[in-house]
């Protein structure tokens, strides 16, 4: 993407060309959504810049934007994992609006900042609390673990954003919202930040600005709230590497690697013209079908009651409960007549959450698919 980037306006017509050419497409269910940009130069932050995030802090605006950094590697994918590292207990979220720059510049003018950015995209940074307080109170450990900035899936172009200070900007976690503000509330906008950051560093296209998160983590929270991994699911480090999935630490808590996203500011419920579904929105990524789907947690907002079938082409899966945990275990079964199975659920009065039209799983009612 960064070599793409770097082309300028010439790839971006490119683009517009296939994408109006109708060709070169894949059908969604079989496409796994990445990072928009996944190897970036830089990952810029900026701290307290919401002035909700101040106030539930009890703590002073700032008088300069507070720019800190997470490590390139700590990029995932908007419907990736988040790995649950063993070093922490206070594991919290935070939605950001992300610009990605699209034209290299230093030393860049306020007025001219946003020319020199592509579009924008939806980030969480991804926090470990107790490492803020670590550590001489340097933030970089705590953000930059291991899969602690989800990104994506898309970037809207500049000039699609009508008004990029004037854009909703929520995460939900497990079906809840948790964080709900506006980037009207900016402290220092885009140009603003771009323009700051430009004096000290050369901006490359592909870098990736976080301009900051709003009221509403859970470190704030009285009594804070926490992510948590499955306890049958976090491994110390050296135990296989595997990747934890998140869990309610109370209730309408727990998550999703991304689930946060942008929304104009009209009330509405969907994404700007010309995005990809968000992060956050109401569902999560396709299962595969002949690999191992192990356990579905159902939201704490929902009953066992309320799972009520899951379909894929050529596969249904039959609901067993847990004796000892609230999970459902998912047991692939081959059917070679999708619309049968279909009629089959229908028949005995379940209701599918997914039909061979639209493989995916509702993401009110469950968390992760663990594998």
């Amino acid at each position: 993407m960064r070599e793409f980037l770097e082309i300028g306006p010439r790839g971006l017509a490119l683009a517009r060309r296939a994408l109006e050419s109708g060709q070169h497409r894949v059908p969604r269910a079989t496409a796994r959504l990445l990072a928009p940009v996944g190897d970036p130069e830089k990952v810029i932050c900026v701290g307290l810049n919401y002035h909700d995030h101040c106030q539930e802090q009890a703590v002073k605006v700032p008088k300069e934007p507070i720019i800190f950094s997470k490590f390139p590697s700590a990029i995932t994918g908007p419907f990736d994992d988040i790995v649950h590292p063993q070093d922490t207990s206070e594991l919290d979220w935070e939605v950001e609006l992300a610009a990605v720059i699209g034209k290299r510049g230093r030393h860049i003018e306020e007025a001219a900042a946003l020319e020199h950015v592509l579009g924008f995209t939806v980030a969480n940074d991804v926090s470990a609390r107790d490492w803020q307080k670590r550590n001489g109170r340097q933030w970089l450990l705590s953000k930059t673990f291991d899969t602690f900035c989800p990104l994506g899936p898309a970037i809207v172009t500049r000039e699609a954003v009508a008004d990029v200070h004037n854009l909703w900007i929520r995460c939900s976690v497990n079906g809840h919202r948790m964080q709900d503000s506006n980037t009207s509330h900016l402290i220092f906008r885009v140009p603003a930040l771009v323009a700051w950051v430009s004096r000290f560093v050369t901006l490359v296209p592909g870098d990736i600005l976080l301009t900051g998160t709003p009221a509403g983590v859970g470190v704030f929270r009285k009594p804070p709230v926490f992510l948590k991994a499955p306890r049958h699911r976090r491994f110390p480090p050296g135990r296989g590497g595997r990747r934890a999935r998140l869990r309610p630490a109370a209730r309408g808590a727990g998550g999703a690697a991304s689930a946060a996203r942008a929304l104009p500011a009209t009330g509405q419920s969907g994404a700007p013209p010309g995005t990809a579904p968000g992060a956050g929105g109401s569902a999560a990524p396709p299962a595969r079908t002949g690999e191992r789907l192990a356990i579905l947690r159902a939201a704490l907002s929902a009953s066992p009651s309320t799972l009520q079938g899951f379909f894929r082409p050529n596969c249904t899966y039959r609901i067993q409960h847990s004796p000892r945990e609230p999970l459902i275990q998912l047991t692939p079964r081959r059917q070679e007549n999708p619309s049968q199975a279909l009629e089959q659920a229908s028949g005995e009065g379940r209701t599918p959450w997914a039909t061979p039209a639209s493989p995916w799983i509702l993401w009110e009612h469950a968390t992760r698919c663990l594998t």
